[in-house]
């Protein structure tokens, strides 16, 4: 597979292995794969998250809008994906994942 998978927690880059990072990039699809208006076959997807209800999605360099359930969600989500990683302190102050084709 030639898709990139690039994850900063608190601004510190997190090696992701190919499983893990195919695992990722699976969720965040099926995320988005669920919202009207958002492309079947993204080039580029940025996910910010800045806390548990904090996230802002990008898909194509476009802002996916997110309702309150799906923020908190995808928020929860993102921050459990990356809670378990090795090199992911406790606590992160920021997650911000960049997925590429």
């Amino acid at each position: 597979m030639t898709d990139d998978a690039l994850l900063l927690v608190d601004r510190e880059p997190v090696p992701l292995n190919p499983f893990v990072g195919n695992v990722i990039r699976g969720t965040l699809q099926g995320i988005l794969s669920s919202l009207k208006d958002v492309p079947s076959d993204p080039v580029e997807i940025v996910a910010d998250w800045t806390g548990p209800d904090q996230v802002s999605l990008q898909v194509n360099g476009a802002t996916v809008r997110l309702n309150d359930f799906v923020r908190r969600f995808t928020g929860h989500v993102l921050a459990a994906m990356t809670a378990s990683l090795d090199g992911v302190p406790a606590s992160p102050r920021t997650i911000q994942l960049t997925l590429r084709k």
